[in-house]
């Protein structure tokens, strides 16, 4: 999502994605000249339930060449400026895009629109739906399938519905793994196959008319049974350091059923090595053969479409925010894999350099004679680091200061807070340095003897 309202968001009780099963559009292929009814089904999403208040929109397009949003209707959570959805009274909820899009979204001349971008929220924005995107169709022969979602994970043996669409075809074939499963002179084709070999799988639709063809190609993931295994003694949860090159990862998540461990290591690919071992509520498995000091990425994708970094992390990469961290405030900071996930991703590295501290001799002045400053780190210097708070201790020495109170600091949405919107609890903010920072301000203030 754009960042001009990432902050805004960033407050707001979130609603796990939603399929793309839970919008349909008529016509089935928008073009940019049409008007385009867009149905929401509110009763798809299982954390919501059939929502049965106000839903408003924002929404924007995608241009192509560019991939953030543009021409947004209104401004987030303005209900005056923001299209309301039409209440079916059925669990369903209509947009009307008219005349068509180019008006609607006020599209310039050479523009083209690759697809309306879309979040729907409740009137007092406490609940809304992740980004959706509505793909927008070139006029003549089309083809597009509707089922299942692509990259979607389905159980060994599991049977998967199959539903292709076509426009201004004469022919409609369906591949899987290159062989041909199904052709039809129809303009859709719904059929089902079970998934009986684990890993990956590709569907091709072909839709044909005379010389001309068009295709769509998608892929589904097969998982194998979710292995069950007693985690090892002494696993806390989160990232466990059991040597140089290894590293197990454990994570309490109830009434989840499977587990994929994605990162640097296997390329961000699903890969059933990389499916997680069952202990009752935990999941939990060992990563061997790790390059030893690298710093690796990486998130669990639970059942099939959550995608989250490790809460226990004491480094987490934000790819909405980390571009707008100075190198002078975290040199070298690691780049965030745009083109292989999404969401808040967590590091993990081996063979770290364990810190020399030098306060071992530090005593915390007595309870009734402390003399404590509050202070945020973004508000206190300029630099806004806290390398640069910790050059500035002469000042809050000469004061009488022998406690100092760090607003909070642990990792929190967006770059720009008071801290009391946190999201990870053991990673210190990147946006005020690196973590060595941090006990170099903590070493230095006790070397004065302030707590």
């Amino acid at each position: 999502m754009k960042k001009l309202y990432t902050y805004f968001l960033s407050f707001l009780l979130l609603i796990p994605s939603i399929g793309i099963g839970q919008i349909t559009t008529v016509p089935e292929f928008p073009y940019v000249d049409s008007e385009i009814t867009i149905t929401f089904d509110s009763s798809q999403e299982s954390s919501l339930g059939t929502f049965t208040g106000d839903l408003y929109a924002h929404t924007g397009v995608l241009i192509e060449g560019n991939t953030e949003w543009q021409h947004v209707i209104g401004s987030w959570g303005d209900n005056t400026t923001q299209p309301q959805l039409t209440n079916n009274n059925d669990g369903t909820y209509s947009l009307v895009i008219t005349p068509n899009i180019t008006d609607y979204y006020s599209i310039t001349s050479g523009e083209i629109v690759t697809d309306i971008a879309l979040v729907f929220r409740s009137s007092d924005g406490s609940e809304q739906t992740s980004d959706l995107f509505i793909t927008i169709y070139q006029e003549g022969l089309n083809v597009s399938f509707t089922a299942p979602n692509d990259g979607e994970v389905f159980a060994l043996g599991e049977s998967l519905s199959i539903e292709v669409n076509a426009a201004e075809n004469e022919t409609l074939s369906l591949y899987v793994d290159g062989e041909l499963e199904e052709s039809t002179t129809l303009s859709k084709i719904n059929t089902e196959i079970t998934a009986s070999e684990a890993g990956y799988h590709q569907l091709v639709a072909v839709a044909g008319a005379g010389s001309e063809e068009a295709r769509d190609t998608i892929q589904f993931f097969v998982r194998s049974n979710t292995p069950t295994a007693a985690k090892p003694s002494n696993t806390k949860d989160g990232i466990n350091y059991t040597s140089d090159t290894s590293v197990t990862l454990s994570i309490y998540a109830p009434e989840k059923e499977f587990i994929f461990v994605i990162g640097d290591f296997n390329d961000w690919e699903l890969d059933n090595n990389y499916l997680m071992n069952q202990d009752g509520d935990y999941f939990w498995i060992t990563l061997d053969n790790l390059t030893e000091g690298q710093e690796y990425i990486f998130q669990y994708l639970i059942d099939g479409d959550i995608r989250i970094a490790d809460p226990y992390a004491d480094k987490v990469l934000d790819p909405y925010n980390d571009q707008y961290i100075s190198d002078s405030t975290y040199p070298d900071l690691i780049s965030y894999p745009s083109d292989k996930t999404s969401e808040i991703a967590s590091v993990f590295q081996t063979a770290q350099t364990a810190y020399t501290w030098s306060d071992s001799d530090f005593t915390t002045p007595n309870k009734e004679d402390l003399v404590v400053y509050e202070l945020h780190v973004r508000d206190f210097t300029d630099a806004g680091n806290i390398k640069t708070v910790k050059d500035t201790l002469d000042y809050l020495e000469r004061l009488g200061v022998n406690a100092i109170e760090l607003m909070p600091f642990n990792e929190f949405e967006g770059n720009s807070s008071w801290g009391y919107n946190p999201s990870f609890y053991f990673a210190p903010d990147k946006a005020y340095g690196t973590k060595t920072d941090y006990k170099d301000f903590v070493d230095e203030c006790h070397s004065r003897g302030i707590a």
